[in-house]
């Protein structure tokens, strides 16, 4: 009789210790396919710029974070998962895709943003014209979920006043990134204050965007130094001792998709300020060197050409020889700079890349504009 009961008891524990391991080992496959269907859907908007409500991960319970070390992925109970494109990724139930360009008219730095529904509150401290452009420039670079479920909405705030609800036909519908685009030409934020406002943010969805002329560490979300004369601002995060150096708008919005929230690798808006830069590296880099030997071999057809004596040494063709050559150069350099993978975190370095890269840009419109190149 008591050997029955034990036995009975041993066997009742042994299914439901079966059972369980059964249903964690069905629980991991289905996440394994989300998780794969997140990446190919990912690599989807990259490639066609069709952006994607995607809300798969509400299907289970997951914990992810985001791991910047090579090769840079999403970690869950499943390991993790690498990403073939860049995407800045936040977690969430239900996210909302899109795809974006750091266009620097020689090259387009193309990158994917994955995002849950954000507030994303913008506080400028003072009305001038470099605070409305770089609140521009960061909205230009942030998703448009226009016509879709998972709303990336804009707005501003200051001392104890939310402004969000001044779109639509109404003028009382949130704001999408299109229509707050028009919205900041009118400069209309309720003032020019420090953000007193308290919200309930349960769900994380609304991100502080302080625009200042000078910075320390916010009690929460970023603030955003104006750029200087060299278009190289700092950012500050909220729980970091740190602050990052942005020469681009992509900076800074790596740092607004990871904002203040803490993550097992530490904060993420941090994570994916590096994550950015070190792809943006690689991405460039290859671009440079691709561009050096193009120009250098422009212009090695250039000059047989002239020594030939089939190109007059006034025709156009021979008039974009210099101009081949210090294209060369300049990518020369930039491959260079970078080659020191924590480039981003010198301000002297930073200074150099961004002179470099403007002195490019002006130089390939130059080229374009004297019928030597065109635009890509």
């Amino acid at each position: 009789m008591v050997f029955g009961i034990i036995a009975a008891a041993f066997l009742v524990s042994f299914i439901v210790y079966y059972l369980q391991t059964y249903t964690g080992l069905q629980e991991d496959v289905q996440r394994g396919k989300i998780l794969n269907n997140f990446e190919m859907i990912c690599e989807d908007v990259y490639l066609t710029g069709n952006p994607v409500d995607f809300n798969q991960f509400s299907e289970i319970k997951f914990n992810l974070n985001f791991d910047v070390s090579e090769p840079p992925g999403i970690v869950s109970s499943m390991g993790k998962t690498p990403l073939k494109v860049m995407v800045l990724f936040s977690p969430g139930k239900r996210v909302f895709i899109d795809d974006g360009s750091l266009d620097m008219k020689w090259f387009k730095f193309r990158y994917v943003i994955a995002m849950p529904r954000s507030r994303v509150i913008f506080v400028p401290m003072k009305n001038t014209e470099l605070v409305w452009s770089l609140i521009e420039n960061i909205t230009e670079h942030m998703p448009d979920s226009t016509g879709f479920k998972n709303r990336i909405t804009f707005g501003f705030c200051s001392g104890n006043v939310l402004k969000e609800n001044f779109c639509g036909e109404d003028g009382k519908d949130l704001c999408d990134k299109k229509e707050f685009l028009e919205k900041i030409k009118e400069k209309n934020a309720p003032g020019f204050f420090d953000c007193k406002k308290t919200v309930s943010n349960v769900n994380g969805e609304y991100r502080f965007i302080k625009i200042s002329t000078s910075c320390t560490s916010p009690s929460r979300g970023l603030c955003v130094t104006l750029p200087d004369s060299n278009g190289i601002g700092r950012i500050y995060i909220n729980g970091s001792k740190n602050y990052l150096i942005y020469k681009d708008a992509l900076d800074i919005v790596s740092a607004i998709v990871g904002y203040d929230y803490k993550t097992i690798y530490g904060i993420a808006g941090e994570n994916l300020y590096i994550y950015k830069n070190r792809e943006f590296s690689k991405k460039i880099s290859i671009a440079a060197e691709m561009m050096s030997n193009r120009a250098i071999l422009i212009a090695s057809e250039i000059e047989n050409a002239l020594r030939n004596g089939e190109l007059d040494s006034d025709s156009m063709d021979a008039q974009c020889l210099p101009l081949f050559h210090r294209f060369a150069m300049l990518m020369n350099q930039i491959k260079s700079i970078i080659s020191d993978k924590d480039y981003y975190t010198s301000l002297g370095t930073t200074i150099t890349l961004k002179t470099k890269l403007d002195e490019i840009e002006n130089l390939h419109s130059k080229m374009v504009i004297s019928g030597c190149d065109y635009e890509i």
